[in-house]
């Protein structure tokens, strides 16, 4: 088994902030689920009833902490190795 013995603990550390890129990535994956899933069930509806606006935030901020994760933690990664 080949191990690298440089792993110092900034690297670590920017492999933990790649990991919570990872897990918000993934969370911004199931909103949008959700949000799909809440248009279909609008197209459901009889004609005329009343449809409540859909709120996209909570889907674009785990996009924006998703991918300022990724970003920084593939930077410090990079400077440090």
């Amino acid at each position: 088994m080949i191990t690298n013995t440089k792993m110092n603990k900034k690297s670590n550390f920017a492999i933990i902030i790649i990991g919570v890129g990872v897990v918000f990535g993934f969370l911004s994956m199931v909103s949008f689920v959700q949000i799909q899933a809440t248009i279909e069930y609008f197209k459901t509806l009889p004609p005329g009833s009343s449809q409540p606006e859909i709120d996209y935030s909570q889907f674009y901020n785990f996009m924006i902490v998703s991918g300022i994760s990724l970003a920084s933690g593939f930077l410090i990664y990079l400077k440090f190795n």
